[in-house]
Parts: structure tokens; sequence; C-alpha cells
């Protein structure tokens, strides 16, 4: 589970409380991924270092933690793909996202997880 300390390590701001994960190598945070309740609706999130981007993997893993942890909720899933790379958007899509307008996916709560 991820804390403040992995949030600081990376220079990003907690936007609302929820749960998170961090990737870390060498005792260096190099990911977090997690979600927030937002008016309704479950908001997923990550970042991804360079340095993470190697592990394929480990990406992998996290995105179907997090999922797994979002489904629990039972509402839509909201998501925004990262701009200029199509990696994001098949992980998404991957994970039963559709794209609702510009980057952002959305995934309905009654839609079956495809893994």
């Amino acid at each position: 589970m991820a804390s403040k300390v992995n949030f600081d390590d990376l220079g990003e701001v907690i936007r609302r409380s929820g749960r998170a994960i961090a990737a870390t190598l060498d005792g260096r945070t190099i990911g977090i991924a997690g979600y927030y309740l937002d008016r309704g609706r479950v908001v997923v999130y990550s970042t991804i270092t360079p340095e993470l981007r190697q592990f394929r993997r480990t990406i992998v893993q996290g995105a179907r933690i997090v999922m797994g942890m979002a489904l629990s909720v039972e509402a839509p899933i909201d998501a925004l793909a990262e701009p200029d790379t199509s990696g994001s958007e098949t992980l998404l899509e991957h994970f039963g996202f559709e794209p609702v307008e510009g980057r952002t996916y959305r995934r309905p709560p009654w839609r079956r997880q495809v893994h």
C-alpha cells in the first residue's frame, strides 16, 4: 500500500483520500496507482516513471490489483489515458474501459472483467 512518502518521492499531490499501491525499486518509489471516489464514480490513476516502464509485467500486475479494489465499489470507473502514448489506451481497453471523450475512458460497473 502507498503512503504519503511514496507520493512525495514522485512529487505527486494526494488529490483525495482513497486507496493506492506503490512500486518501489531499491527503496525508491518508481510508480503509484490507485483510486478515489468522486460524485458517484470511481477515478483510477497512476504515475509511471520511465524507470518503471521497463517492467511491463509489474505495470499489468499493479493494474489488476487496482482494478480489483475499484471494482469492489460497484460504480462507474473513469480514467485518463496518457497523452501521446498508445500503451495506456491499450491497457485501459484490456481492462474493459471504453473511450468517452478525448482522453477520458469509462468502465461501466456491469461490464464483466476481462483478462
